[in-house]
Formats: C-alpha cells, structure tokens, sequence
C-alpha cells in the first residue's frame, strides 16, 4: 500500500471510531504532529520563558525520538516543527525535514527569520509551509517585543525565502497585545510586501511568571475589534487571508475604542518590559527542561464540561505534540502535563494506547475534558468544526 493509501486508510479508522473501543484503545494513529526540535532560541520575547530563562537548559531533538516515531510516520499527513525554541537552530534540521518528506508527509513549522547566515536555497524540498513569526510592522513595536532580533534582517530573510523557494506557503503569525495591537493593519499590510499569503492574530497568553497580564487585550476590547476591522480590510484590499481570536467582538464601541487607545499610548512599554524582565530572572529558578511537560497527566486533571460531537476536541483525538525529550502530550495549549514518555515506554503505541491517553478518550466521550481546555483559544477558535477527519489545511505542492 502506497503511503497516501495508508494516511486514508488511517483517516478512515479516526472517522469511524475516535474514541476508540470501550477501553479506549484505538486502531489508528495522529494525522497531525507537533514534534519539537529545539529549545534554543535566538529571540527572548517578551511574553516568552527565554525573556527570563534564555537558553539555560536547552538541548535539541535527539535522533532516538524520530527513531521511535519511524513506524508511525506513513500513517501522518502533517508534522509541525516548532515548539519551545527556534527549530532552525538545529544542526540536523536538514536531515529531520526530509526524512518526513520520505513519507509524504507536510512538513510545516514557524520560525522567527532572524539567523543572520540563513540560507533558504539551502532548504529546497524539506518544507511545504513556513509560519512567520512577526509582532510588529515597525522596527520600534518589532524589537521591542521579539528582543535580539532585527527587524531589517527579518524582512531581508523573508523577501530572500519568497524568491529562492516560491513554492512555499508563507504565513504570518501575530501575539495580539497592547504594545501591537495599533500596527495590526499594518503587519497585514507588511505580509502583502513580503509574499506571505495570510496572517494570524492570536491572543496573548499571560505568563504569571511575566507578570504580563496588562498587556492582554481584555480590557480594550473595544480597541482590539476597531483594530481588527483595519485588520480585515487590509486583508481585503492586498488579497491577504486574515484570522482572527473568536474572543475579539466584530462590533465596538468607538467612543470607548478612542479611550482605550489614548490609554495604551500612554504606557511607558521600554519601562514595563524591564521591570517584568528583572523581576522574572531573579524570581525563577528552574530552566528550560523543567519549564513545560514534567507533570504526568492523572485522574486530578480532569472536569466535568457541557459538551456535545461540536465541542469534541479534534486536537486531543487526532493529533498530538511531543516536546524534545520524548513527552507526549494532548496538545500544545497543555505545557504541563504528558500521557507517557517515548524514550522510556520504548514505542509510540505504548504511549498511545496505554492507560492514560486511553482514560483520555473515554472521559472525552462521556463530555469530560481536563481542567486547561476551558481556556483553551484554539478551542474557542474552533468551537463549530471540531469534527475529526477533515482536509489538513495546508496540501503538498508535489505529487507523492
């Protein structure tokens, strides 16, 4: 059976039992796999842990992960690489990308541009898709939120990457937050200069250890659709799809809006962005390996939740992320807590059938979902397509 056999042979088994059988096993295997590679990055952004952590305890991708996986991968359409770092940091990158292309397999991932001997030629044939990291249309808002980066160096790389590999799909993705949320326009407008074919606004997600919360969105939200509605017809005007947070209202007040942006220009960002620095470094003592996936998921994690086949969670059923120490989790809004660990459990299938993921589908189907999904963006996002075995959304550009 050809590789494209498999991956619908598998799409069909999802579709006909997601939950699996009455233990909760199942007989297929993720579409979908956010595989990090790094946790080194080049970047401490400002709503980031390497804002306070930078690279203490970074390490990349070892090969035994991607060994283990092997026999998965015919059965997956679409690998995103990224996580907690910058993934083209990695030596191997080269070698990781085109053993998922020997599968058929999307190889997506985000990265911020910012390498100063970026060679995109270099990478022909080992992606289908890349997501720009981009949270400023200006030089000003871009380097005072993604610290060490260039602003002139991201947009150079990326006029070089649209010419050298014009079969990719370039995106852009955006934090929403008080210090960019004037500049969203823009940004839309920025991608159309670029050759990027859409933007993503996302919300910021507050980190407590940050202390970042009065730059989330939620207390201008009269601002934050005024913004969007610049946003959407930037988009329309310069052919660039646009995406936009379920939770930011279509309508505004514009009286309330013209308050709320009079405030957000009155706040010194420079002053608060150092303060937040200083007080994270010296507060937190772990680093990057203790920072997300070190808790196993149990019993305590779980909540009853409303919920019917349209709030089923895709994400938790056909997909899953595993960090660069061979922890899989449901998901990656779930920075905390792992079903099992590769390297330990010696196979995929250990992890993906055992007690754990399989506790997990038979609560899911009983409408019982951990405590983290009620705050979860991609949720809300996604709340009337939750169906599983739907279109991947980005298509390979050549035959297999």
């Amino acid at each position: 059976m050809t590789f494209g056999g498999m991956k619908k042979k598998n799409v069909g088994e999802i579709v006909r039992a997601p939950f699996g059988d009455d233990d909760g096993r199942v007989s297929y295997y993720p579409r979908y796999i956010q595989l990090e590679h790094s946790s080194f990055c080049n970047a401490q952004c400002i709503m980031c842990n390497h804002f306070y952590l930078e690279n203490r305890g970074a390490k990349h991708l070892p090969k035994e992960v991607t060994k283990i996986l092997d026999p998965v991968f015919p059965y997956v359409e679409m690998i995103m690489l990224n996580g907690d770092g910058e993934p083209f940091l990695h030596p191997l990158l080269r070698d990781f990308t085109r053993q998922y292309q020997k599968y058929g397999i999307i190889v997506s991932s985000n990265t911020n541009l910012g390498l100063p001997d970026l060679d995109p030629g270099s990478f022909k044939g080992c992606f289908d898709s890349l997501v720009l990291s981009c949270d400023g249309a200006s030089k000003e808002t871009f380097e005072m939120i993604r610290r060490g980066l260039s602003f002139e160096r991201f947009c150079a790389n990326a006029r070089r990457l649209r010419a050298e590999l014009p079969e990719i799909d370039l995106s852009l993705d955006t934090v929403l937050m008080k210090e960019n949320v004037l500049e969203a326009a823009d940004i839309v407008r920025l991608a159309a200069e670029l050759g990027a074919a859409g933007v993503r606004f996302n919300m910021l997600g507050v980190n407590p250890e940050i202390g970042n919360g009065a730059d989330a969105l939620w207390d201008c939200m009269d601002l934050a659709a005024r913004e969007m509605r610049k946003a959407r017809k930037a988009g329309c005007e310069t052919g660039v799809r646009t995406s936009f947070p379920a939770f930011i209202p279509e309508t505004f007040d514009a009286d309330r809006a013209a308050a709320q942006e009079e405030t957000v220009r009155g706040m010194d960002f420079p002053e608060l962005i150092e303060q937040r620095r200083v007080q994270a470094s010296g507060a937190v003592r772990c680093d990057l390996s203790q920072n997300r996936l070190h808790r196993e998921f149990g019993d305590s994690d779980y909540r009853p939740e409303e919920t019917s086949e349209s709030r089923w969670c895709s994400w938790g059923l056909e997909r899953c992320y595993i960090d660069l120490s061979g922890n899989v989790s449901t998901c990656c809004f779930n920075v905390h807590h792992y079903m099992g660990n590769l390297l330990e459990a010696g196979s995929f299938d250990a992890v993906w059938n055992g007690e754990r993921y399989a506790a997990f589908r038979k609560n899911m189907r009983k409408g019982v979902l951990p405590a983290w999904c009620g705050q979860c963006s991609w949720r809300a996002d996604n709340a009337s397509s939750m169906a599983v075995g739907k279109q991947i959304p980005v298509t390979k550009k050549s035959a297999e």
